[in-house]
């Protein structure tokens, strides 16, 4: 219970961190941006692929449009539009389909001719929501690591030892769960993507929805694993043999078809290490309560020793493969505790570490003692492979939570992205980028129009970045003028993070000065 306990607190802290991975996420246009007309088009970029999903403009007094067109190529989605919008500010609103399969949500704000007050739109997801995907989740992965990973060992390891009743009972229950959860997943991985109402769970909207998500494939995959696995437990002995290992491929090909891990660079490498890590954990979690069910019988040694035998490689590639995605997932370990992906790694891996513990134990310590006849052997082998079947629930159970975490990679990305300020008076009108959008070292685009949106080039240029709160005086650069018509300054070190006062000073001409000043926030 205290663990149940802890996993949902994290459950609810990850999926609030998801809502704010959400706000990192940068795009172009700038936040805030003027223009003097409606653009013909906009364009969102994501530190991820996306699928999009709902995409909207709200004008200034509140009405909705629709984008003419949507066309999304990996990291970017293009919107066109082929209405005029009011001069005030509008917001763009977005929701995409992450590559985990979780919906992210935002607003650009963006104005034609003039800011004005705008509106603003908010997204949240009832927690009721968050616990039902958790849970679609968690059974679905039993069905595929313990099911499918139980009918493999059945007919490669054991090689159709005639098996007990509870144990055919307690396979094909796996089966029939992660066949029941595949269902429920989709209809609430489409709840999730559109935001409808719970009554809406069977609707067409609702399912038609997670078809535009990378999930879909996972889950269908899985689903087809899942049926041969099911197929497997009444066939025959060499049809039995195909059908497992058809369905234990078929685990780790659906793990690899979504998911941040899997959409990391390189692609191939990545998706293939997921693959591989799925199928291990489906060896060895479908082999335990095969094992336990064995433990009773006269043959249990050497079902043992053939499990042992293949186990030692399995566990060595689950190794490998489990410590270089979390390397990729999490890049700089001082972070680890910061964020919820942290913090929900660091309670699989205290769990994984017991949970090779016992296995350990078991292969140097009791298995020599079972060959070699003893019956105490037996009994404390019982009880470790129990412990170890009690360990890989709790595993699962963890791995789910990260459906709502994006991991370090994916926040360092999102963090890197640049930050935007529009400054307009009716003399001049700057735009300016820093790049990245956080406190540290930066460099500064500054691109000028007149007050009638019309080209600008000053004659000189100088930036200045000050933070009262913190004690800090002005620091200056003079900008230079790029080929293209972009002015540049830098490298600046902006230390630490918080509201800082931007002023720009613009050189008109000999006898005119343009000052623009406004504030900027810089991310941690």
């Amino acid at each position: 219970m205290p663990f149940l306990a802890i996993l949902l607190v994290m459950l609810w802290g990850a999926s609030q961190s998801a809502l704010a991975h959400a706000v990192l996420l940068n795009s172009q246009p700038a936040d805030g941006m003027v223009v003097a007309e409606t653009p013909r088009a906009l364009a969102l970029t994501f530190n991820e692929p996306v699928t999009p999903f709902s995409i909207l403009i709200i004008d200034p007094s509140g009405e909705t449009l629709k984008p003419t067109s949507i066309v999304s190529s990996d990291r970017s989605v293009a919107i066109n539009i082929d209405v005029g919008l009011p001069v005030g500010t509008s917001l763009l609103s977005y929701r995409v389909i992450s590559a985990d399969g979780h919906p992210v949500a935002g607003s650009i704000a963006f104005s034609v001719g003039a800011p004005s007050a705008g509106v603003d739109i908010s997204d949240t997801t009832p927690r009721w929501l968050k616990a039902a995907v958790w849970l679609a989740r968690v059974g679905f992965y039993a069905g595929l690591f313990i099911g499918v990973g139980g009918v493999f060992f059945r007919n490669w390891i054991e090689l159709n030892s005639p098996g007990s009743r509870p144990l055919g009972y307690f396979v094909t229950t796996s089966l029939s769960t992660g066949l029941v959860s595949a269902a429920a997943g989709w209809a609430f991985q489409g709840l999730d993507a559109t935001g409808l109402p719970p009554e809406a769970l069977m609707s067409p909207a609702a399912w038609s929805a997670t078809m535009a998500t990378s999930y879909a494939w996972t889950l269908a995959t899985g689903t087809l694993a899942l049926s041969a696995a099911r197929l497997a437990v009444h066939a025959t002995s060499a049809a039995a043999r195909t059908l497992s290992a058809f369905a234990l491929a078929g685990v780790g090909t659906a793990l690899s078809l979504s998911g941040h891990a899997s959409s990391a660079e390189p692609r191939v490498i990545m998706s293939t290490l997921v693959a591989l890590h799925g199928l291990c954990i489906a060896f060895w979690a479908g082999a335990l309560p095969a094992l336990l069910d064995a433990s009773r019988r006269i043959d249990f040694t050497n079902a043992l020793l053939r499990f042992s035998t293949v186990a030692v490689p399995v566990v060595a590639v689950l190794a490998l493969t489990g410590a270089t995605i979390a390397w990729v997932q999490v890049g700089d370990p001082s972070q680890l505790l910061a964020i919820p992906y942290g913090q929900v790694l660091v309670v699989k891996l205290a769990l994984v570490t017991g949970l090779t513990g016992l296995a350990l134990w078991n292969r140097v310590k009791l298995t020599p003692a079972l060959a070699a006849g003893s019956r105490v052997a037996t009994s404390k082998l019982r009880k470790s492979i129990r412990a170890e079947m009690v360990l890989i629930g709790l595993i699962l159970c963890t791995a789910a939570v990260w459906r709502f975490t994006p991991p370090p990679r994916a926040l360092a990305e999102a963090a890197s992205q640049p930050a935007h300020l529009h400054i307009h008076t009716e003399q001049a009108m700057v735009d300016v980028t820093l790049k990245p959008g956080r406190a540290g070292p930066s460099e500064v685009e500054l691109y000028f129009q007149s007050g009638d949106f019309s080209p600008l080039t000053p004659k000189e240029v100088t930036i200045q970045f000050s933070l009262p709160s913190a004690g800090i005086e002005p620091i200056e650069r003079k900008a230079k003028a790029g080929a293209d018509g972009i002015w540049r300054a830098g490298p600046l070190n902006l230390q630490p993070a918080g509201t800082w006062e931007v002023r720009v000073d613009a050189l008109i001409t000999d006898f005119s000065k343009a000052i623009l000043e406004d504030r900027l926030e810089l991310r941690r």
